[in-house]
């Protein structure tokens, strides 16, 4: 869920270990460079893909995951994170 000014809340049902979100956005690529960072707030972990590919992961294990793979350490009172800007 998703909480503070701008924020979308999506009501989401405990007892789960994963959940999937989209968001679709465009790019005016009019010229020159285009920067893509990503604000999150995560509890416990996440992965994050664009056009199938990921490209940041969050308190994730590396190599492959399932549906059942556990964040890296569990996150109390998470925050407002900021990727690295691709």
């Amino acid at each position: 869920m998703a909480r503070g000014a701008g924020s979308k809340q999506t009501a989401i049902s405990f007892g789960n270990t994963t959940y999937y979100f989209r968001r679709r956005f465009h790019v005016d690529r009019t010229g020159g460079s285009a920067y893509l960072t990503v604000r999150h707030v995560v509890d416990d972990g996440a992965i994050f893909y664009l056009n199938g590919q990921e490209f940041y992961r969050y308190n994730m294990p590396a190599g492959p995951v399932t549906v059942n793979t556990w964040a890296a350490t569990n996150i109390f009172n998470a925050g407002c994170v900021t990727s690295p800007s691709l």
